[in-house]
């Protein structure tokens, strides 16, 4: 059950400190999203133990996976345009805020590149480099690195089209359009993950054809259906708004290990031809 209905629900049967913790968080969400374990027991006026006890009530393990659960509630139900406000609105200069901006930029693309060791980047280029036709699929902001994925790989010699599911007939003509096993798809989404993302991917699978997802999480509903999965985390800002600095550092890597395996390839293909010119030069 979704984190506001939950809490809903409970609300009645809540007594005394659980009941002022339920209060705040279906008030003030925003803040909340924010609050330390110390500063949200402070606010709800109850201690920490009883705040855990609330967490563990709703079924998170710890303090920390509620607090994400709200963060993600509140990315998923808010406009973009609102999040940022809550954001701008948190205590402190404008120069502080553009340092705490940078530095969970920097912090997302460290953590991608931990985590995205190099053999998980040759899969991927590995079946980018094997398939004949290759489409991305995106929705709403997830294709801004989806057309970037599109450019950079049609830039490197593997050319890429990027597929709109606002026009189904269209984009499954080009989907389905020769050998299913020669065709690529390449799905990228965050949170909220648009459905018609996730249901291109799962009919790609249906149908037999690969599928790479671009996805912030193995728990993905993209990660279910793909044969190649590739995480550059998207570590919010703040909690509130997904960074795709990572995406685009992962994309720039990608293409270049492409750019860069196709490369030796033509070097080894092309050492017979060395011999015989070397031959023929020697006549």
């Amino acid at each position: 059950m979704e984190l506001f209905p939950q809490i809903e629900q409970l609300y009645g049967s809540l007594r005394g400190a659980r009941k002022r913790i339920a209060s705040l968080v279906l008030q003030d969400p925003a803040d909340c999203c924010f609050y330390s374990l110390k500063q949200f027991a402070k606010a709800a006026g109850c201690s920490e133990v009883t705040m855990l006890s609330f967490c563990k009530q709703l079924g998170y393990p710890s303090f920390i996976a509620f607090r994400h659960a709200l963060q993600s509630t509140m990315r998923e139900g808010t406009r973009t345009t609102r999040r940022v406000d809550v954001l701008l609105s948190r205590p402190g200069t404008l120069s502080e805020t553009f340092l705490k901006l940078a530095q969970a930029e920097a912090g997302s693309i460290a953590e991608a590149l931990r985590e995205n060791h190099e053999e998980a980047l040759m899969r991927v280029v590995c079946k980018i480099r094997n398939a004949k036709r290759r489409y991305v699929v995106a929705h709403g902001a997830s294709k801004i690195a989806a057309c970037y994925l599109a450019e950079r790989l049609t830039a490197v010699g593997a050319d890429a089209t990027l597929l709109d599911f606002d026009m189904p007939q269209m984009a499954i003509g080009c989907l389905t359009r020769g050998e299913k096993d020669s065709t690529l798809l390449m799905a990228v989404a965050t949170p909220p993950y648009g459905k018609s993302t996730v249901a291109a991917v799962r009919l790609a699978r249906q149908l037999g054809i690969p599928v790479v997802s671009f996805t912030d999480s193995r728990q993905s509903p993209l990660a279910q259906d793909a044969e190649a999965v590739f995480c550059p985390t998207s570590q919010e800002f703040g909690g509130m708004t997904n960074s795709y600095a990572p995406f685009m550092v992962m994309i720039e890597l990608v293409s270049f290990l492409y750019r860069f395996g196709r490369q030796d390839q033509r070097e080894d293909e092309a050492g017979p031809l060395v011999e015989q010119y070397l031959m023929l030069k020697n006549e």
